[in-house]
Formats: C-alpha cells, sequence, structure tokens
C-alpha cells in the first residue's frame, strides 16, 4: 500500500509525503455465534374447566470472538518521493499487540400463566415469569483504576429475577346494533420484564503476553 499527499496547486509550497506499508486489516477477524430455542403452549385445563393455561420457555446462548490487526505489519513514512527513492524513511510505526475479544453468555426465561375466566364477561390474569442469565468471561481485573479508585471492573451482571404478572379482560357488548350484539373487549396487564446486557458489552480483553 503507499499512500501519496500533495498540497492544491497555488499554495506558496509544494509537499510531498509518501507512506508505505501493508494494509491495515490483513489478520483481522470477527465471529459470533447465536443460539435460540423458545417454546409455548397454551390449553384449557379439563373440557367445562374456566382456566386457560399457558406455558413458555425461551433458552439463548450467545458468543462473540474478534480481534484487530490494525497496521500490524508496519509503516514506513517519507517527506518525499526522492527520500523513498533513496530508501530513507522519516518514521515507521507499527502495533506490536492488538488484544482479541471475547465474550459469552447463556440465558433463559420459564414463564406459566392462567386466564381464569371468573363470569362470562370478566377474565383474569395472572402468572410468574423466571428468568436469568450468565456471562461466560469476565473482564480482567485493572488493578491500575483498583487502587487510586477502589472500584473493581471484572464484575458481571450474572442474575436470577422473578416477575408477577397480573391483568384483565373484560367484554364489552355494544347494543347499537341489538340483533348482532358485537363484541369489544378492555385488556389491562401490568407485569416487569428484565433487560439483558449485551455480550459484546462484556467481551474479555486478555492480557499482553
Amino acid at each position: 500500500m503507499v499512500n501519496i499527499q500533495t498540497q492544491a496547486q497555488g499554495s506558496d509550497s509544494t509537499f510531498t509525503a509518501v507512506e508505505v506499508g501493508g494494509p491495515g486489516t490483513v489478520g483481522s477477524m470477527s465471529r459470533s455465534l447465536l443460539w435460540e430455542t423458545i417454546g409455548s403452549t397454551e390449553f384449557y385445563w379439563g373440557e367445562k374447566s374456566t382456566y386457560y393455561l399457558r406455558f413458555a420457555a425461551s433458552a439463548r446462548v450467545e458468543a462473540v470472538h474478534s480481534s484487530s490487526a490494525e497496521n500490524s505489519l508496519g509503516r514506513f513514512s517519507y517527506n518525499s518521493i526522492g527520500d523513498l527513492e533513496l530508501n530513507r524513511p522519516s518514521e515507521f510505526d507499527r502495533v506490536l499487540f492488538a488484544p482479541e475479544r471475547k465474550g459469552g453468555e447463556a440465558s433463559g426465561f420459564f414463564s406459566v400463566a392462567d386466564l381464569w375466566r371468573a363470569t362470562g364477561m370478566l377474565r383474569i390474569l395472572y402468572g410468574a415469569r423466571f428468568e436469568g442469565n450468565r456471562f461466560g468471561v469476565a473482564p480482567n481485573l485493572n488493578q491500575a483504576a483498583l487502587d487510586p479508585f477502589g472500584q473493581r471492573n471484572d464484575f458481571v451482571p450474572n442474575s436470577m429475577h422473578v416477575s408477577p404478572r397480573i391483568g384483565t379482560v373484560r367484554t364489552l357488548l355494544l347494543r347499537m346494533i341489538p340483533a348482532a350484539q358485537p363484541k369489544a373487549a378492555a385488556r389491562g396487564q401490568c407485569h416487569a420484564c428484565q433487560t439483558i446486557s449485551a455480550v459484546s458489552s462484556m467481551s474479555r480483553l486478555p492480557r499482553n503476553r
């Protein structure tokens, strides 16, 4: 790779800069893996039951692996084409070490809910959702940040969480057309869900070797 820079015409002086080196992205790599399974089932608890049950579950595994080889082969800089011909570089720079980023996370949930028909016009929803996640690796401890600030950087938000579900479904009769008696439903639900941190934000940077 050769880059040549010159000043635009009309300027008081001319300047030529030449850079010679390998492409900066040679050897760079990025990989990601995602596997997820989701399932649910719904059924009445008997032929004439007023309980309508729903089960749902999900399992998810995600992994990332990337490395950067920006300027890993080095780059020579020359002040002029004449210096290039004489092999007289003014500067050489190279990135000796670019750490890899690795990370993985497993997460999932299981929920159970019942839509109970309290009356012919009112149904009540209630249930619970169990969810959690675990990261496969954690960032290396940065002692330079721990000593002056007293804060560790190798913590990852592994968690377990249980949240309730509650709601209602109210059927309304619209009597504008008595013969047809069209119906409308008013729904209300309250629940809480946990946001899982992205695995890319928890990638591990190995120590220099």
